[in-house]
């Protein structure tokens, strides 16, 4: 994989990655996507980088940073690549970490690997975070969010709930988008869950890895996805 990069990759500062069907293109920095373009609207959109966290019950590695992130553009895409050290119970491992962003329909699609550099024996495990950051009025006054949660319970007959998801006792719209939270919100996917990691108790759970930004009056919308065939054995989100 190295020698294939070293003999297709440009080394640049940014690369412009535009989807198949020409709907949307990111531009691409060391940092991840640093703006889109969607149906030709700029949009300051920031992040879609991978890092490794952890210091958690399920994920006791701690990483950090090793080196400096480095990009080069491959074929019509991008490749982002940082090496961490994880310090973890058993010792120490040194990890390499690439996303590369490539063209799809109507999407820029982001592949993760994550190559173990130094002590590959080494038993660890470690979150790994993602996630898109925009500037204040980007998306309008009037931007909301929306996520497949499950909003409450389902009730019996008209009775009494009879299983609850979410933080209320009855059941709310589901399909449709709330305004931005004033204040940061935690939701966990498939179950709800009590409060850990340093993190309150969910609001709520939600039943597909996906979250949608749209702005009303700015006309103009993006989602960030994850790969329902991954392995997600834990994904939680937190948007604020």
């Amino acid at each position: 994989m190295a020698m294939l990069l070293s003999a297709l990759a440009t080394a640049q500062t940014t690369v412009r990655v535009t989807s198949t069907d020409g709907s949307l293109a990111a531009v691409v920095g060391v940092s991840g996507i640093a703006s889109l373009q969607i149906d030709g609207k700029p949009l300051s959109v920031r992040g879609a980088k991978t890092a490794l966290v952890g210091g958690s019950l399920n994920a006791p590695g701690r990483c950090a940073t090793q080196t400096a992130a480095t990009i080069a553009a491959v074929g019509a895409g991008a490749v982002v690549q940082q090496r961490f050290a994880c310090a973890v119970p058993a010792g120490s491992v040194e990890l390499l970490v690439t996303d590369s962003y490539t063209p799809d329909r109507g999407s820029v699609a982001i592949a993760t690997k994550i190559a173990t550099v130094s002590n590959a024996t080494t038993p660890f495990s470690a979150a790994v975070s993602t996630g898109l950051t925009w500037a204040a009025g980007a998306l309008g006054g009037d931007a909301k969010v929306w996520l497949p949660w499950t909003k409450g319970c389902v009730q019996n007959n008209g009775q009494k709930p009879g299983m609850c998801f979410g933080s209320i006792d009855h059941w709310e719209p589901a399909l449709a988008p709330e305004p931005l939270p004033a204040a940061a919100e935690h939701f966990r996917y498939g179950a709800k869950g009590p409060a850990r990691g340093g993190q309150a108790a969910p609001r709520d759970s939600f039943t597909l890895p996906v979250v949608s930004l749209l702005g009303g009056a700015a006309d103009i919308g993006f989602s960030l996805v994850v790969d329902p065939s991954d392995p997600l054995l834990e994904v939680a989100m937190s948007n604020s």
